[in-house]
């Protein structure tokens, strides 16, 4: 009678222990699962981040306006009278560069006394120590 009771026990302990187990893998099996999607979810988000850069670079007012005002565009403005064209800090330099000399000729040819005497702007000015 013992052996009967003690076969059951230990029968029902092995089911239980089998079902514990699987239920184990099942965990383990949804956590790779899971990682496999965060995974993929990252590379998606990687690609759809670079696919909206390029979109964003193509939407910007510089994209659009070097578009619309390159001499091969189709797209016209609806009067052109009304564009205006700005020049860049570059050429300004490139164009006062002329007037720079001059400036620097005629500074050298002034007299050290007013030299001593005139107000130097901002930007030249030195720190007093």
């Amino acid at each position: 009678m013992h052996l009967k009771r003690f076969m059951i026990t230990v029968g029902a302990i092995t089911c239980l222990s089998l079902v514990y187990i699987y239920l184990q893998i099942q965990i383990y099996d949804l956590g790779y699962q899971g990682e496999s999607k965060r995974t993929d979810l990252q590379k998606h988000w990687d690609i759809h981040g670079d696919i909206m850069n390029d979109i964003y670079q193509l939407k910007s007012a510089n994209h659009l306006g070097e578009k619309i005002l390159s001499n091969n565009s189709h797209m016209k403005f609806l009067d052109s009278r009304h564009i205006v064209k700005l020049e860049t800090p570059v050429e300004i330099a490139q164009h006062s560069g002329l007037e720079s000399r001059k400036e620097k000729s005629l500074t050298q040819k002034m007299n050290p006394l007013v030299s001593l005497l005139t107000l130097k702007s901002q930007a030249e000015a030195e720190p007093v120590k």
